[in-house]
Order: C-alpha cells, then sequence, then structure tokens
C-alpha cells in the first residue's frame, strides 16, 4: 500500500512538473525582455548602425550605376525603401529611450514602458534589421566590368 502511494505521489509529481515546464516560457518571456531591456537596445542601435553603412554603400552603388545610364533593379529599390523606413522606426525608438518617462515621482522606471520598448528593439532588430543585413543585396547591383578597374589603376598611377 504505502508502494502505491508513493507511486502515485511521483506521477502527480511528474504531472505537476510537466505543467510548469509548459508554462515557464510564456510566463518568463516578459521577464526576459525586462531583464534584457539595456542589452536588446544596444543590439538595436548595433544594428541601425550596420544597416545604415549598408545602407550608404548600396546607394554609392546605386549612384555609380545611374551614371553608367545602367538600369537600377526594383528588388534594390524596395530593399532601400525597407531600410529606410527601419531605420527611421528604429531612431524613434532609440530617441523614445532618452525620454523614459519614471514611476512614483522619479523614484522607478516605468516598467510597462521598458518592456514595451524592450520587446519592440529586439522585434526590430531580429526580424526587421537582420533580415535586410542578411538578404545579400549587393548582387542586384551591377558589377564593375574587372578589366575598366583594372585599367583605371594602370592609368592613374
Amino acid at each position: 500500500m504505502a508502494v502505491e502511494l508513493i507511486g502515485g505521489i511521483a506521477g502527480a509529481g511528474s504531472f505537476v512538473l510537466d505543467v510548469v515546464k509548459c508554462l515557464a516560457a510564456p510566463i518568463g518571456r516578459p521577464f526576459k525582455y525586462l531583464y534584457n531591456y539595456k542589452k536588446n537596445i544596444d543590439n538595436l542601435q548595433d544594428g541601425v548602425k550596420n544597416l545604415k553603412n549598408t545602407s550608404e554603400e548600396v546607394q554609392v552603388n546605386v549612384v555609380a550605376a545611374e551614371r553608367n545610364v545602367e538600369e537600377i533593379k526594383q528588388s534594390v529599390k524596395d530593399w532601400q525603401s525597407k531600410a529606410n523606413n527601419t531605420i527611421t522606426e528604429a531612431e524613434k525608438l532609440i530617441e523614445e529611450k532618452e525620454n523614459n518617462p519614471r514611476c512614483f515621482k522619479g523614484l522607478c522606471p516605468n516598467w510597462i514602458i521598458r518592456y514595451k520598448r524592450s520587446k519592440k528593439a529586439f522585434k526590430l532588430k531580429q526580424d526587421d534589421i537582420s533580415q535586410l543585413l542578411d538578404k545579400n543585396i549587393h548582387r542586384f547591383l551591377p558589377q564593375e566590368d574587372e578589366e575598366c578597374y583594372f585599367i583605371l589603376i594602370i592609368y592613374s598611377e
């Protein structure tokens, strides 16, 4: 009888452990955004910096291609538009970080706003900026002719 009781308790404990495991992720996620607030904002700033650099490189290539009367593909124009919109949205979020309202007459941070900003920063970096940076946009641009480039180097010396 004692063995059956112990087996029943162990089975119930296993069930409770399974329930806790299932609930841990959805309940813990909001705390992850609060805990990683500074990290998420810093990652967003780094992502914006990288996206700006890539966008500038693409713009230089587009200007060079336009000077050579080459057609710029629509995918490049779309990428530039998405990149500019994402940069604007991210910079707005970073700027809002500086205007961080506080609760209780400035004694503690507003946790709801921190949670929302951290989540938005994480999503922007993960979904938008990473996808734009991962997309190999340079392959859509016209490539310079290597022979012409080599000749320009010889004549410039």
